[in-house]
């Protein structure tokens, strides 16, 4: 029984290298170059993508951490154990957070200006995305010294997870039901051109959404079936909630006007 328990875990570790290596191996060029256009900008790139700033920063440091845990499941180097165990917790958590803030953060621009303008102070944005980190920071740490508690991984998700994404499901229905509403009074060309940046911004919301429901269910929904391992699951959540590490890049790089289809 312990036989087929370690060759299901192993053919599932196998599952989440093979279909992540490529996605992680794309996204750490991605997301480089991404940073660097945003770093290099102007002072007002940096405070108006600080949010994309954060995040690309834990994609980028959750895809050099995929492949330190391919090095030490080949090479079966136990001391990283601890360390890729604080790197999973935290990536999953760090995308859900992040994306759920990004999410709040347009909802509050469309759905209540007022509120943003006094919000996106650099202070006020500082003290959220501190808080941020630390609720990131905390569920690595979790995860690395309750790796194989169940009761606590699936109280993390739901304590987690499931807001994030209720929360990102609430703040993106609220903004394309205000995008969906005509302005009264707009001129043809004003009008055309509007509907032009409600598509767009409609499509990169559902893009959003659609990652972060595809990343967080499986934590959400494998915990509930207590007959599957832990050993057995977690990699093949892993493989869902690391799935589209260049995602925001891509967005940012298209929002920039850098790529090739949008010049």
């Amino acid at each position: 029984m312990a036989n087929v328990s370690s060759a299901s875990h192993l053919s599932a570790e196998l599952v989440f290298f093979f279909s992540g290596s490529l996605d992680h191996a794309v996204g750490i060029v991605i997301n480089c170059w991404a940073l660097w256009l945003i770093v290099s900008g102007k002072h007002s790139t940096i405070a108006s993508e600080l949010l994309t700033l954060n995040l690309l920063t834990v994609e980028t440091f959750n895809s050099f951490c995929f492949f330190l845990s391919l090095i030490k499941t080949l090479l079966k180097v136990s001391s990283l154990v601890t360390f890729i165990n604080f790197h999973r917790g935290m990536s999953v958590a760090g995308r859900a957070m992040f994306q759920c803030h990004v999410c709040v953060d347009r909802y509050l621009a469309v759905v209540h200006p007022m509120v943003f303008i006094r919000y996106k102070q650099l202070r006020c944005r500082g003290t959220c995305l501190a808080a941020v980190w630390l609720v990131v920071v905390c569920c690595g740490l979790t995860n690395a010294h309750l790796s194989g508690n169940i009761t606590m991984l699936s109280f993390c998700s739901g304590a987690i997870l499931a807001p994030a994404l209720f929360i990102e499901l609430f703040c993106s229905l609220s903004i394309v039901r205000i995008l969906r509403r005509p302005k009264p009074g707009s001129k043809a060309q004003e009008k055309k051109e509007g509907d032009q940046q409600k598509k767009r911004a409609v499509r990169i919301i559902g893009v959003v959404l659609g990652m972060l429901v595809f990343n967080v269910v499986p934590f959400i929904v494998f915990p509930l079936f207590t007959k599957i391992s832990i050993a057995v699951w977690s990699p093949i959540a892993m493989t869902f909630a690391t799935f589209g590490s260049s995602t925001q890049a891509f967005l940012f790089l298209s929002r920039a006007g850098v790529l090739a289809c949008k010049r």
